[in-house]
């Protein structure tokens, strides 16, 4: 318990002096306090170190605020590395250790992170504190942060965070969406990228509250677009993962599995079959396609699957927010294996999987542990060394999910990056009529800038992009739903 005792000791000093005014004395005894936790974290037990962070994690958001306080945007660099020190480092460890080539065992510093980032990019990394939320936008030539005045706090956020996701997921008008989205947009990302040409690349490291809002939903009231339609928008748990290099490219291409046996009676995904059956027809290269009677746990281990560059599942799962790690793919049972694909399964598997396509409910979602983030199926999949992963922030239909996918392949087998192959499938729903509801929810979180590395098949001279007589059925297709209404429709 010394440990614990040092560090609370050395907090309880710093927010003492800083209450006195002594604001030197007070950045020192947080200074302290973050050594120690720095010191300690590495000798705690490696399955209580997200918990241990999450404890601790004040500290960080303390001298983050201090430190505006005092020294305002002269404080950038300090204050982006304790932004980073703060967040997903037990996934940081697990990289380290499990062999990744030039894996940091410490977060990256400001220098290098802005190195790895392509000119192009943005990185937006979020801090939430109790009474103030924090924004830093770093690109590769320069660093600064600010102050969010009007986006409040963690309480604040949270409420409105689940607002604007009940309009985007129930609202039948599209003023409900753009209302509470402009104001969102205006208070987070209004300030650090307002002035950010059309076209950039948006990589977020949320924080707290934040990890649950489609960002590229939000609304931009000046040129009267979606962020979707405006930027590229991905995720990633920290800017210190975008300077790994991540795993070395896996030799085959395509492995995937849709509408397992209803063995948990959560009903059948037909349209799930036709997803991987359109992805596999993109896809040039060794493929493995478990379906039907064939989509089961057993048959999934047994394929080797660290062996693909892209791992696709279209099934649906399970989300165990007080157990994250009995959150679950549902696959068929059978073999000596129950059909739960876990996370405590996923966080044991070795993968050199470029993308892993999770097209299941609620696959993004999870526990939030602090600055680590959710405890979701995707961040098991980060863990296992998947270079990025697509995954969803609600339940999604299966129809309309299959419809996504289809043109994200398409952006794929082009050569496309994982987070521009989601965004043209966004902007390519929107252009056909489709509610935000209908495609937000797909998140690219990890490495988004890389691409799996797939190349096309073949295809007679048909385009790998879709012409216009294409675009006029997808069109015509999503009217159809609009008038059927896509809440009736199943969802995984």
């Amino acid at each position: 318990m010394s440990h614990y005792m040092n560090i609370d000791g050395a907090l309880r000093l710093a927010e003492v002096l800083r209450t006195l005014g002594d604001k030197a004395g007070a950045r020192a005894a947080y200074e302290d306090a973050i050594a120690r936790v720095e010191a300690d974290r590495p000798h705690t037990p490696e399955d209580q170190r997200a918990s241990f962070l999450s404890k601790h994690g004040a500290v960080y958001r303390a001298l983050i605020d201090l430190l505006w306080q005092t020294d305002g945007a002269a404080a950038a660099e300090r204050a982006f590395a304790l932004a980073e020190a703060s967040r997903a480092r037990t996934l940081l460890d697990a990289l380290r250790a499990s062999g990744v080539d030039g894996a940091a065992a410490r977060p990256r510093t400001p220098a290098e992170i802005r190195a790895a980032l392509a000119p192009g990019e943005l990185l937006l990394v979020f801090v939430t504190a109790t009474d103030a939320t924090y924004g830093f936008v770093v690109s590769r030539d320069a660093l600064r942060w600010t102050r969010l005045a009007g986006a409040g706090g963690v309480a604040a956020l949270t409420d409105r965070v689940a607002f604007f996701r009940k309009q985007v997921v129930e609202a039948e008008s599209d003023d409900a969406v753009t209302s509470a989205g402009g104001a969102l947009y205006q208070d987070l990302l209004a300030p650090l990228v307002d002035d950010a040409p059309a076209g950039t690349l948006l990589v977020i490291a949320p924080d707290g509250p934040l990890h649950l809002l489609p960002f590229d939903a939000l609304w931009r009231a000046a040129s009267h677009e979606l962020i979707a339609e405006r930027f590229d928008v991905a995720m990633t748990p920290s800017g210190s993962l975008l300077a790994d290099p991540g795993t070395a490219a896996a030799p085959r291409a395509i492995l995937a599995i849709a509408d397992p046996p209803d063995d948990a009676g959560l009903g059948p995904l037909p349209d799930s079959a036709r997803e991987v059956d359109d992805a596999l027809a993109k896809l040039d290269g060794d493929e493995l396609l478990l379906r039907g009677r064939d989509a089961t746990e057993a048959r999934l281990k047994a394929a080797s699957p660290g062996a693909y560059a892209i791992l696709h599942f279209a099934t649906h799962a399970t989300v165990d927010d007080a157990l994250p790690l009995r959150s679950a793919l549902v696959l068929g049972g059978g073999g000596g294996d129950d059909g739960r694909l876990t996370a405590a399964e996923i966080y044991r598997m070795q993968l050199r999987t470029g993308v892993v396509v999770l097209s299941a409910c609620q696959s993004a979602v999870g526990d939030v542990a602090g600055a680590e983030g959710p405890m979701s199926l995707a961040r098991a999949f980060l863990h296992a060394g998947a270079g990025s992963v697509v995954a969803t922030l609600w339940q999604i239909e299966d129809r309309g999910a299959a419809r996504l996918m289809d043109r994200f392949y398409d952006e794929l087998a082009s050569g496309d990056a994982t987070a521009r192959a989601l965004g043209e499938a966004k902007r390519a729903m929107i252009a056909a009529g489709a509610p935000p509801r209908s495609w937000a929810a797909f998140v690219a979180t990890g490495l988004p800038s890389r691409a799996p590395g797939v190349t096309a098949r073949a295809r007679g001279g048909f385009p790998i992009r879709w012409g216009l007589a294409a675009a006029l059925v997808i069109a015509v297709a999503f009217v159809g739903i609009r008038l059927v209404g896509i809440r009736r429709a199943r969802n995984r």
